[in-house]
């Protein structure tokens, strides 16, 4: 309450997590008091490689959408904002696609993630930045990173490469800003009997 920062003596990162619809009735409490990154949790990737918000598309570009006012408050006490896109179902449609297609696929959603993080802001306080801050300061941008949670993810060989190709390239993209990437990975993949050797989430990859 009383420091407008995430702690200085915090060792290594101290992440949370922002369900998006426990925002729909009340506000929520957030100590971003403590927490260096937020990851807003609601983000779902279709078998297209196009992203939606609960059940409908979200759009990439807006920069004065409702979702937008929490990545500026969670800014004002220095926490980094990084979006969660999660995809569930790789069963079904994704299985028949040829490789080219899945290719394509993961091409689409990098897109979408690189256009999502460069977005500018367009409230009145964004767009007033640079000239407030005298021009060092620039007008901020829809995100700081994403976090990948891909659960179920297929655990062949190949479905490990084709993700190993999009998450090098995403990386790359991601650099240029200096944009983290996360990936979010349950415990019994590492513990249970869903890890293998060549699957892509497996601790030898």
């Amino acid at each position: 309450g009383d420091c407008a920062c995430a702690l200085d003596d915090m060792a290594g990162i101290v992440y949370g997590f922002y369900p998006y619809w426990n925002n729909k009735t009340t506000p929520q409490t957030m100590n971003f008091h403590v927490l260096n990154r937020v990851a807003y949790y609601g983000l779902t990737v279709d078998n297209v490689g196009e992203l939606h918000l609960g059940a409908r598309p979200f759009d990439i570009r807006n920069g004065s959408t409702a979702e937008n006012q929490f990545i500026r408050v969670a800014r004002q006490y220095n926490s980094k904002v990084d979006w969660m896109i999660q995809k569930n179902d790789w069963n079904g449609d994704w299985r028949k696609y040829s490789r080219e297609n899945k290719q394509a696929v993961f091409k689409k959603l990098l897109t979408n993630i690189t256009t999502l993080l460069r977005a500018p802001l367009t409230d009145p306080a964004s767009r007033l930045k640079p000239y407030a801050s005298f021009g060092m300061g620039t007008q901020p941008t829809r995100g700081d990173g994403v976090t990948l949670y891909f659960q179920n993810y297929p655990q062949d060989a190949d479905s490990a490469l084709l993700f190993n190709e999009f998450y090098l390239a995403l990386r790359k993209e991601l650099a240029k800003e200096n944009h983290w990437i996360n990936i979010l990975v349950s415990q019994e993949v590492f513990t249970g009997a869903k890890e293998t050797k060549q699957s892509a989430f497996g601790l030898p990859n």
